[in-house]
């Protein structure tokens, strides 16, 4: 069975081959499609797909709301959408949480930001995942 799964979100923390490094250590992803169970396919920086045929070089993701003994939502940069800032630091204020958007590849918050529909709908999945924990704290 294989680390990975399509669709989870992963970072790369290491290069343990000397094959072409075209992503960065640290840079995240989407896992796009499995090679069997010792790789798999993913979008690079600029937006070409690559495979990655060593595991160990990626670690997963969590999303942007975590379960410990308590639901709290973590501060980060989720796809287009910045969670948390420096007044606010993720956490909720009364009934809600600070949330901005970010250039594409960038953690700088903008006013405005064009996402295409693979972004809005990574958006949408996290003010929904947002909108879920804030319920649960408040119960």
């Amino acid at each position: 069975m294989s680390k990975f799964k399509v669709g989870d979100r992963v970072r790369r923390v290491k290069h343990s081959t000397s094959m072409i490094r075209n992503c960065p250590i640290g840079y995240v992803t989407k896992v796009d499609e499995m090679l069997g169970s010792y790789g798999f396919w993913y979008i690079s920086e600029d937006g070409s797909k690559q495979n990655s045929p060593s595991l160990q070089d990626w670690e997963l993701v969590e999303g942007p709301v975590r379960n410990v003994t308590r639901t709290e939502i973590v501060p980060g940069v989720y796809g287009r959408v910045k969670v948390g800032g420096e007044n606010y630091n993720g956490q909720h204020t009364g009934n809600g949480v600070a949330v901005s958007f970010t250039l594409r590849g960038d953690s700088q918050t903008v006013t405005f930001a064009a996402m295409n529909a693979a972004e809005l709908r990574d958006a949408a999945n996290t003010f929904t995942v947002l909108a879920d924990a804030l319920d649960e704290v408040a119960a």
